[in-house]
């Protein structure tokens, strides 16, 4: 991440791409959950939406889901939101990158991650 600017109204601009908060919110993974047989997983936002598909509810997803097979992994907490400061947001990247690499997730770059800046290296 080059450049990091927040305003007042809490709407993030990185690298010139401007995202209102409530884009963020909606957006930007909060937990990654994850199948343990399958190795299917899904993002979902801090507002409880299952990222890219507009549920709350991932049997809206996966009928006859068995919960029992899933497991979440919290990127950020209530703390350490990503949207508040810089250092937060490298915070929350790099564990982005972290988890996902070790759960072999791909194809970042689709409509699960509208984000260009998760896929960049903090280091």
């Amino acid at each position: 991440m080059q450049k990091y600017d927040r305003d007042f109204y809490g709407n993030v601009t990185i690298d010139g791409i401007s995202y209102t908060l409530e884009f963020m919110i909606d957006q930007i993974p909060y937990i990654i959950e994850y199948n343990r047989n399958t190795q299917d997983y899904f993002f979902i936002s801090r507002s409880g939406i299952y990222i890219g598909h507009n549920t709350k509810n991932i049997s809206n997803i996966i009928p006859n889901v068995v919960y029992a097979d899933y497991s979440r992994i919290y990127l950020f907490n209530d703390i350490i939101l990503p949207w508040n400061t810089q250092l937060y947001m490298e915070i929350f990247i790099s564990k982005f990158n972290e988890e996902t690499a070790k759960l072999g997730c791909v194809n970042l770059g689709n409509s699960s991650n509208p984000f260009g800046f998760l896929v960049y290296n903090v280091a």
